[in-house]
């Protein structure tokens, strides 16, 4: 598994659920809140919740290098140890 998908692991399910469908199956926002008996509303706001807690786990836990397009290109663990994920 990548970084990312560990740390999609310590979401919420609630929020888990529905960025695992967008970003990593390809659903569109309607098909995850179909799916998911919810309004289109709270699709796209689940999704970005989910998304901005996994962004949060992983710079909580490692640093980043990017190249000039802002693609990640290395990443290094800030500690040993770092609860609920360790990049």
């Amino acid at each position: 598994t990548t970084i990312a998908e560990d740390a999609l692991k310590a979401v919420p399910d609630t929020y888990r659920e529905a960025v695992r469908l967008s970003e990593i199956e390809g659903w569109s926002h309607q098909q995850v809140a179909d799916h998911q008996k919810i309004t289109l509303s709270a699709a796209k706001s689940r999704v970005r919740r989910g998304k901005l807690l996994v962004k949060e786990i992983l710079t909580d836990c490692c640093q980043f290098d990017f190249d000039q397009r802002g693609r990640v290109i290395d990443y290094h663990r800030r500690t040993d140890s770092c609860s609920p994920f360790r990049c």
